[in-house]
């Protein structure tokens, strides 16, 4: 994105960390707050909006860092607050839940086109915590070596409104005991996943309970929805419908795609749409994996047309 000027109508500029904090914590309306690129906050303490406004905290070019010194959450959000973080780099956060962002009875959070590294919680959500809240959203943004003593090193999310990922690496995230990025529980909506990676994070990478996940996979392509998902994957990869199967549509679940290859055709691993089985040969049965399935035309017989199921007599004395 475009950089965002110091002064663009309706942000007000934030010289100091002092600053920040006492926009945020007074505010009694919306308030949008620009940081220098080269501002580098050292937080002592959490900053805590309690109010029913819109937060946003932005900045541009290589961004603004706040940094919790692996000794404060950056922010606690609650009463319908909402929080958008933009352009920044947010190192270092840490607590007992909530690394970056606590809400409870809060908004929305957003994370966007930030960088986000080595927070952490000692029970869950190394990054987001967030019960009975809005929607969390992180966008084009990379997020590397967060920790949970528990659940959630990246995200925990309970009984609150959909999670959105779309253009995001996760790196090197760990949670003592599930979800090494993303824990989510009794979601009131699916929450979705798009343009993401998932690398070297450590056991189960993702858990749901009740929740379940929409991914925009390419065609030929499948992902569960709930469950435990464990190693490196990433959307819109996600997994290959295998050898003798094809997926032709968005939103496959398991591996049988939308079926086994028709017949006449063949269906390498990861096919979305079925390849005719070539002229002289025939395929009478579904589910043929490759090329090499289809079955040439015996002496006396012969096929002119692509995916057939059977070859044709020839004509007595031809």
């Amino acid at each position: 994105p475009p950089p965002l000027p110091p002064l663009v109508p309706g942000f007000v500029v934030a010289a100091s960390e002092n600053e920040l904090r006492s926009m945020i914590t007074e505010a009694a309306a919306d308030v949008s707050i620009y940081l220098l690129p080269s501002a580098d906050f050292k937080l002592s303490s959490k900053i805590s909006c309690s109010g029913n406004i819109k937060v946003t905290v932005a900045s541009s070019g290589e961004g603004a860092t706040l940094d919790g010194q692996e000794q404060t959450r950056l922010f606690t959000l609650g009463n319908g607050c909402s929080l958008t973080l933009r352009g920044l780099t947010l190192v270092n956060g840490r607590a007992d839940y909530g690394g970056v962002v606590e809400t409870h009875g809060a908004g929305d959070v957003e994370i966007i086109d930030s960088t986000v590294r080595d927070c952490s919680a000692a029970d869950d959500g190394g990054v987001v915590w967030a019960r009975n809240s809005g929607a969390v959203s992180i966008i084009g943004s990379t997020v590397t070596g967060c920790f949970a003593g528990s659940h959630g090193g990246v995200v925990y999310a309970y009984n609150s409104e959909p999670l959105s990922i779309a253009g995001v690496d996760f790196i090197n995230n760990r949670a003592a005991r599930s979800g090494s990025v993303l824990y989510l529980r009794d979601l009131v909506q699916r929450s979705s996943i798009s343009n993401a990676s998932f690398t070297s994070n450590d056991g189960i990478t993702i858990q749901t309970q009740y929740s379940q996940i929409d991914w925009a996979c390419r065609l030929g392509r499948w992902m569960p929805t709930k469950g435990a998902f464990f190693g490196d994957f990433s959307a819109p990869e996600c997994n290959r419908c295998p050898d003798g199967y094809f997926g032709n549509t968005s939103g496959l679940t398991n591996s049988s795609c939308s079926g086994q290859c028709i017949r006449g055709h063949f269906c390498e691993e990861g096919t979305a749409d079925p390849e005719p089985c070539p002229v002289g040969t025939r395929m009478p049965a579904l589910g043929a994996a490759s090329n090499e399935s289809c079955i040439p035309c015996a002496p006396g017989q012969y096929q002119p047309l692509e995916g057939e199921e059977e070859c044709l007599p020839c004509a007595a004395g031809s």
